[in-house]
């Protein structure tokens, strides 16, 4: 973001009635602290949380789902594990994925590195633009 970007935020007049959420993880930082972050804005304390890792071969994305597994189970909130989607995703396939899931928790809105991330889809702005998501920082 520049110093010119202004932050929009969409709020709803009703609360979500959460019950099912969904973790989107990828290699970055900022997925490897999304259980954390989570955690402590005690955000849907009954939902129930699943994680579906982006890319899976890519260094990094299993190390971040076994942490992010790993945090949440020593707070007493199970996690079930989705199976991974592929970078090179149809949009279909990720919305039948993503259809139970009524939040998704993210580290970011869109997430393009190097030139072939950059002509095929992006699995974060897909999710963004299906479901109502909660962005950690």
């Amino acid at each position: 973001m520049r110093r010119s970007d202004v932050a929009i935020l969409r709020v709803s007049r009703k609360p979500l009635n959460v019950r099912k959420v969904v973790f989107v993880l990828s290699s970055t930082e900022r997925c490897s602290q999304l259980a954390r972050g989570y955690l402590e804005l005690g955000l849907w304390p009954e939902a129930s949380i699943s994680i579906l890792p982006i890319g899976e071969y890519r260094p990094g994305v299993a190390e971040n789902v076994r942490e992010q597994l790993d945090l949440l189970r020593t707070r007493s909130r199970n996690a079930a594990l989705l199976p991974p989607i592929d970078l090179d995703f149809e949009a279909a396939d990720l919305e039948q994925v993503l259809s139970p899931f009524q939040a998704a928790v993210m580290g970011h809105l869109s997430y393009r590195a190097g030139w072939f991330d950059s002509v095929r889809s992006d699995p974060f702005e897909v999710v963004a633009s299906r479901a109502p998501v909660v962005l950690v920082p």
